[in-house]
């Protein structure tokens, strides 16, 4: 089932997030079942809102890729919160800016 997680991090900032898409070759080596991957600032934190093809796609690349990516990028505290819900519909009205909504941000 398609599952969308929201999971909001203490100790999490700007630059320790992009060490962590850095260590995982993120852009070169999408996980397998990642179907949207978003992130920004909150309050005090970084917030990342996924859809999933499954929940099992993504506790799999939590274990085999992610963990370890956020203990090298010095993340040791657990989100201090982490919602896993199933997703009943999703739309994406100009689904071709999705790939360039990062490039789209940076040039403003």
């Amino acid at each position: 089932m398609t599952t969308g997680i929201v999971a909001e991090f203490n100790n999490l900032d700007e630059r320790r997030y992009e060490r962590v898409n850095e260590l995982l070759n993120l852009y070169q080596n999408p996980p397998k079942g990642l179907l949207l991957h978003s992130a920004g600032p909150i309050p005090g934190g970084w917030r990342v809102v996924d859809i999933w093809e499954s929940r099992e796609a993504f506790d799999q690349f939590f274990k085999d890729r992610l963990s370890g990516a956020l203990k090298q990028a010095g993340v040791t505290e657990p989100p201090t919160k982490q919602d896993f819900f199933p997703i009943h519909n999703a739309y994406a009205p100009k689904p071709n800016l999705l790939s360039r909504l990062t490039a789209t941000v940076e040039s403003r």
